[in-house]
Parts: C-alpha cells; sequence; structure tokens
C-alpha cells in the first residue's frame, strides 16, 4: 500500500475518501486547519498534520516522504476565499509540493463541464486550476465528477435548503440538461482505485452515476421530501481524454 497525502479531507466528500483510503490500507497523512475535525482519521492510524492546503510552505512540508497527493480542495463560491485562490492557485502548489517531495503521482479532483467560459465561474476556475496542474509537468490524473450525493450532505443538501424557500426552484436552462449523479460512497472508491494507475496518468477522466437524469425528472429535485434510492455500482470510466 501507498503513503498518501490527502488535501481537502475534513469536507463532505473528503471524508468518505479518507476512509476509503485507510480502509485499502493506504498510510494516510492529512493536513487540514483544525485538528479536531480530523479525530476519526487520527484514531485510524492517520498522521495528522496542521495547516492550510493554500499555504505553499506547508503543503511543501506535509508532501515530505509521500508517494502520492490527491487534492480535493476547491469552493464553489467567492468566500470565504476566492474561486481564484482556491481552485487555480491550489493545483498549483500541490504539484509544486509534490515536484519539490520527489512523489511518483497527484490526483486533482475537478467537475465535469470544466471549461473556459465567461458565464460558468466555478467550471472557468476548475478548467484553469487543471491547467495549472498541466504546466507543472507533474505526473497527475484529473477526476472530473458529475454532481455528487449523500444522506446528510452535497449536491442534495442544496437542492433541499432551496425548496424550503417555496414551491419553487429555479433550475439550469430548460430543466432538460443531462447529468449522471454519483453517490459520495462510488465516488470516493474511484478516488481510491485511481492512486498509483500509471495508466491514468495525464488523462481526464470523467465519472458518474449509472443514471442518466435531467433536473425536470430527477428525484433529486423533487420537493416532497423524498431520499434517493441508492443506485448501483457505478460504470468506472465515462470518458477519457488526453
Amino acid at each position: 500500500m501507498a503513503r498518501v497525502l490527502l488535501l481537502g479531507s475534513t469536507g463532505f466528500f473528503g471524508r468518505a475518501v479518507a476512509h476509503k483510503m485507510l480502509d485499502a490500507g493506504h498510510q494516510l497523512r492529512v493536513l487540514v486547519r483544525d485538528p479536531m475535525k480530523a479525530a476519526a482519521f487520527k484514531v485510524r492510524g492517520a498522521q495528522v498534520l496542521v495547516g492550510d492546503a493554500l499555504n505553499p510552505g506547508a503543503v511543501a512540508q506535509a508532501a515530505q516522504g509521500t508517494e502520492h497527493i490527491v487534492s480535493l480542495v476547491a469552493v464553489r463560491r467567492n468566500k470565504p476565499q476566492s474561486m481564484l485562490e482556491v481552485n487555480v492557485d491550489g493545483p498549483r502548489i500541490m504539484a509544486e509540493a509534490a515536484k519539490s517531495a520527489g512523489t511518483r503521482s497527484v490526483i486533482l479532483v475537478s467537475a465535469i463541464g470544466a471549461r473556459l467560459d465567461a458565464k460558468l465561474k466555478y467550471l472557468t476556475s476548475r478548467w484553469m486550476g487543471e491547467q495549472e496542474l498541466a504546466k507543472t509537468g507533474v505526473a497527475g490524473t484529473i477526476l472530473r465528477f458529475s454532481l455528487v450525493f449523500a444522506e446528510e450532505g452535497g449536491s442534495l443538501d442544496v437542492f433541499e435548503r432551496t425548496a424550503k424557500f417555496g414551491p419553487v426552484i429555479v433550475i439550469p436552462g430548460n430543466g432538460k440538461t443531462q447529468f449522471q449523479p454519483i453517490l459520495r460512497e462510488d465516488a470516493a472508491r474511484c478516488v481510491v482505485e485511481a492512486i498509483g494507475k500509471p495508466d491514468l496518468l495525464g488523462k481526464i477522466v470523467e465519472l458518474g452515476g449509472p443514471e442518466v437524469v435531467t433536473f425536470e425528472t430527477s428525484p433529486f429535485t423533487s420537493t416532497d421530501g423524498n431520499r434517493p434510492s441508492r443506485t448501483p455500482l457505478i460504470s468506472r470510466v465515462s470518458s477519457e481524454t488526453e
């Protein structure tokens, strides 16, 4: 098993990824601002370092002695930190730390739809972060996920909070845009399985759940309080591009 540094371990998605890594037997190291939020990892044998994933010095120090770095760090809004600081500078900081530490590879978790588009600031920032990683020349894999759901967080919470304001929910476009929602546990497993896979280096891999739905038909946008049922094992790779 590998020595892995995980950035963004205490968030909604990060907690699942961290536990999946430990389940797989990896030697996990996490860099966190609040060590109390990583107590569950430490109990299971993870090494917990205190620092900011956007601080080059802290990330470089945390990367020493690791074989792989995985970054889940991202924000969807320009607060409390900007998308430029987190989504664009973050991947570069991670890659530079990996280069100085001599790590074998990095994995950057991004979003399906990442592209340069002035109207889509979040997706543009994710695309720019991918470009920053590529510029460093570090061996890496980019995993782009669709909407990630779980019982207690993620995109489902966003829909539910919106629904509480009234019977009408504003959704993108005409409601017919297709997407493939993926359960958090399945998405976390995909991240862990990508660690140390040389055939994925230099690739952008897009991942989603097994079912293609729209905002118009998705049970996730229902306001009747129903929860989504568990989906079967996801299709591993939807598409790959160089």
